[in-house]
């Protein structure tokens, strides 16, 4: 289930597991206070981190707050919209969204919120200026209210969709996606000219409105406007229902207004109290509400939508109760009854006499109690984790909706709002959160024209930030050693032996990588762990305790507990080997720990943590761990979190995690102790690439293009993973070992390690921030010489450079219509052609790559060659040197 809460950005741990265990019998009290928390605790966030001592701006909550409510988008929309209205903060349009489906799209009618910016067509729009930050909070605030869990449930509040981008000369970043409504109250009612509509049909519509009310309320907001303009009408099989909209106003926000009253301004919808220019309290807007409700009440059932009458010489009340005993006869006894007493009660002129429960005022005070348990029986947060709409079901992403993300992954960011990001930065470095800040270093390491400056925007960010950057090197190293980054171990392992030795010290002190999804603390008092999700004394010791206090704690109490999982799944020596202290695994192994147990809802292994362990003891640790009986070749179906490079680890098995970390010495050991490397982690690895499958879906922050299987995909290897990043270190230990491996092995798309060498170095966080892989991996010439050994020891193990890829065509009917399009069977040469990866297409052809082999339609690796590529020149002049055919006439239209 999705975080509830607006991620803060205090360092915190993640559950590896992403279950939340709801009881089957959440109380009614449970589920309204999880309501109210959830809008309280989101606004306390939003005033922390957007105060003068905060570092974030709304662009930056917002961006985040979308991510931590995983709510869809962003939508694709079709700009033909068709205005409807326009409030005070917001534009709502009529337009069309595309859903994905497996074969192409479907499109459904929704409105779209689209928040009001002062655009001058001769500026752009600075999405970090004060105004648009103002608009962006109302922005938050209307998303904080409508993805609660319990309003998106809530048959009477207008379902908030997704979340999009309209995409014009001004963008604006965020827009909301909402149902689409018939009409609103008002024109409903008008269009009933003849007096047709049945007065059952208008009493329920109040009904529809007190129950929205009502859970509006009790979720800490109110409405603040409510007018029979802000009351949508839907049609609900062969009937109609009211839904609230246009809100977003919280009682703590407005608490904290002591300068002018919240309440909307609409003239003949208000209170007297609020009519009068008087400042309305916190104490005093559910009383003042239940006003505008009374009237919205009587406009309803005898005014057509329009605003009620009032005198200087009687209350409304009493024009109210007048008008309501002339059609005593058409309205019945009962229903008489029952709306008297509500409009004597809802418009006394008196706030401390109207009844701030609206459903209250229609039946008596149990049948009310009763029907709002039950109406939040069928809203039970146990169920939160099912789909919400149909939308949510056929909107199809390349991220999982219900994914959590932790605190310290990287900051989700549009395009769109990295130039303003970046500009900002330059001007105010200390005012960008650190989280935000890499992010938009990330972007601009994959598409620097965003930051639309000559400059080298992602250098820029780095002398910005730290004016000294050599300075701050050696620092900066310390650091991310003693926090678990592999890539420094090496450097500062050579450069200060001492220094190294104290991180790894700290790291293995301070928890490890365990420290960074498990539930409990470092302190160790024991009253304060059973509690927590099923943590005991025990599983605290193997995280950050020391050997000798486990070892106590294991003779005094022998196995007891020694294989307990937590609520997060897991067990005492995973967290030992998560953490990579052998001492502590070693221990727990001896006591009869079991390594077998797969841990979290990844179904991780202990194996998987191997690299944790420090060089000199992962062999001995590897060892033992198969002795006990861990499966070497152990798999895991999802990708999870890292805290840095590679910021996500691979499914897969331990090598395919000690590949994707570049931990040598891991990888040397896993293959020394009989490691499969060919084992394929079953990831799609051609989601976004448009050599083997057309790109037609949408999907992530800026909607970028994607594709879906047709069919099950087999993935990766761990030999693949090494030649996408040209680290030749796997192969030179086959061949230093003289293993025999299947080099030449391919998937059912064809695609042998050698055509892995020309894949692209975009790479995507779990966040869904693209980014360069490259820059990861060294200076140019590092890369040139890491590529030269890898095509020279793929080609020692018997790697054949001329494989062709296999047909694309497949089974999907997509395909078979456009069979122009379908790509051919390609070699390695071909494929390197286009230039996704640069250097490569004079490695293969310095390692005798045929540059005059023909695909299966004839065309040769020069005609694949893209005019868009940096490298095109230089591998034409590399083709041409070999003696490269030109082919005048291509045999079928070619698309590279």
């Amino acid at each position: 289930m999705s975080s509830l809460k607006p991620k803060s950005r205090s360092p915190s741990p993640i559950p590896l597991s992403y279950s939340e265990h709801s009881s089957n019998h959440t109380s009614r009290a449970q589920i309204i206070n999880h309501g109210a928390d959830y809008v309280s605790e989101g606004l306390k966030a939003y005033q922390r981190e957007s105060s003068l001592d905060g570092r974030a701006t709304a662009i930056e909550i917002l961006v985040e707050t979308l991510y931590d409510t995983g709510l869809p988008g962003p939508a694709v929309l079709i700009n033909d919209n068709k205005l409807i209205g326009r409030g005070s903060q917001f534009v709502v349009y009529s337009q069309r969204m595309a859903v994905s489906q497996r074969e192409g799209f479907s499109v459904t009618d929704v409105a779209v919120r689209t928040p009001m910016f002062p655009l001058d067509p001769n500026i752009p729009l600075r999405l970090t200026g004060p105004e648009a930050q103002s608009r962006l909070h109302d922005v938050y605030l209307e998303i904080l209210a409508l993805a609660n869990p319990i309003l998106r449930r809530h048959p009477n509040i207008a379902q908030l969709l997704a979340w999009g981008s309209n995409s014009d000369d001004h963008p604006v970043p965020v827009c909301l996606v909402m149902e689409l409504a018939r009409s609103n109250l008002r024109n409903f009612l008008q269009e009933d000219r003849e007096g047709a509509m049945p007065l059952s049909l208008k009493y329920q519509f109040c009904r529809d409105v007190s129950a929205g009310l009502d859970i509006l309320h009790e979720c800490g907001l109110i409405h603040g406007d409510l007018k029979p303009d802000n009351i949508l009408i839907f049609k609900e099989g062969d009937g109609f229902v009211a839904k609230l909209a246009d809100f977003g106003l919280s009682i703590l926000e407005a608490s904290l207004n002591t300068e002018q009253s919240p309440l909307g301004d609409t003239l003949g919808w208000q209170a007297p109290e609020a009519r009068h220019g008087t400042i309305i309290t916190e104490e005093d807007l559910l009383q003042a509400e239940a006003y505008s409700f009374g009237l919205c009440v009587w406009s309803i059932l005898l005014h057509g939508g329009d605003v009620p009458p009032s005198k200087k010489d009687q209350s409304q009340r009493d024009i109210a109760l007048c008008q309501l005993k002339e059609r005593e006869n058409d309205l019945g006894e009962e229903l008489y009854g029952i709306l008297y007493a509500a409009l004597d009660c809802l418009l006394d002129d008196d706030p401390l006499k109207r009844s701030i429960r609206a459903q209250g005022v229609f039946e008596n005070a149990a049948d009310t109690e009763n029907q709002i348990s039950q109406d939040l029986e069928r809203m039970s947060l146990s169920s939160a984790s099912s789909s919400i709409s149909d939308f949510e079901q056929l909107y199809s992403t390349y991220f999982d909706q219900e994914t959590r993300f932790a605190d310290w992954e990287l900051s989700t960011i549009s395009k769109r709002c990295v130039a303003d990001l970046f500009n900002r930065m330059m001007d105010s470095p200390e005012s960008i959160s650190p989280q935000i800040l890499m992010s938009t270093f990330m972007v601009l390491t994959e598409e620097p024209e965003l930051a639309d400056t000559p400059r080298n925007a992602a250098r820029d960010i780095l002398l910005v930030a730290a004016e000294e950057v050599q300075a701050h090197i050696p620092h900066w190293t310390r650091t991310a050693v003693a926090k678990g980054s592999i890539l420094e171990k090496d450097n500062l392992s050579f450069q200060d032996p001492l220094a190294f030795s104290n991180c790894m010290k700290r790291f293995h002190e301070d928890g490890g990588y365990a420290s960074y999804y498990c539930g409990f603390p470092i302190d160790p008092r024991e009253d304060g762990i059973e509690p927590l999700s099923g943590y005991s004394y025990i599983h605290w010791l193997a995280t950050y305790g020391t050997l000798a206090l486990l070892s106590g704690h294991l003779q005094s109490n022998g196995s007891r507990d020694i294989n307990k999982l937590t609520g997060n799944l897991e067990s005492p020596l995973y967290l030992a080997c998560a953490r990579g202290s052998w001492d502590i695994a070693e221990a727990l192994l001896k006591y009869g720990a079991d390594p077998t147990i797969r841990c979290t809802n990844f179904d991780i292994s202990c194996l998987h943590w191997a690299f944790a362990f420090d060089a000199e003891e992962q062999s001995l640790a590897i060892s033992a761990l198969i002795a006990a009986g861990s499966d070497l070749n152990a798999t895991i179906p999802d990708k999870a979190p890292f805290p840095h490079y590679p910021f996500v680890l691979p499914s897969g098995t331990p090598l395919h995690w000690a590949v994707a970390v570049r931990a040598h010495n891991t990888i040397r050991s896993l293959i020394q102790a009989g490691a499969n490397v060919l084992v394929r982690d079953g990831a799609d690895s051609y989601i976004f690439d448009s050599r083997v499958r057309h790109l037609n879906k949408f999907g992530g922050p800026n909607n970028d293009p994607f594709s879906v299987p047709s069919t099950d995909v087999q993935g990766l290897s761990a030999l693949d993973y090494s030649a996408m990043v040209h680290d030749p270190f796997i192969f030179e230990v086959l061949v230093e070992n003289k293993r025999p491996v299947g080099i030449n092995a391919t998937d059912k798309e064809g695609f042998s390690v050698f055509h892995r060498l020309s894949t692209s170095w975009e790479r995507l966080t779990r966040t869904s921030i693209l980014f360069c892989d490259r820059i990861f991996h060294g200076n140019p010439s590092d890369m040139e010489r890491k590529l030269q050994r890898t095509v020279a020891a793929i080609k020692a193990l018997g790697g054949n450079l001329e494989l062709l890829t296999t047909s694309t065509l497949g089974d999907s009917s997509w395909n078979r219509a456009h069979a122009e399009w379908v790509f051919t069977g390609q070699t390695p040469l071909m494929i390197a052609a286009p230039g996704a990866s640069p250097g490569v297409v004079e490695a293969l052809l310095n390692a005798g790559a045929m540059v005059n082999a023909k695909d299966r339609n004839g065309m040769t690796a020069l005609s694949c060659i893209s005019e868009d590529s940096d490298c095109a020149a230089r591998d034409i002049r590399a083709m041409i040197s070999p003696g490269a055919e030109m082919i005048e006439a291509y045999p079928v239209q070619h698309h590279s």
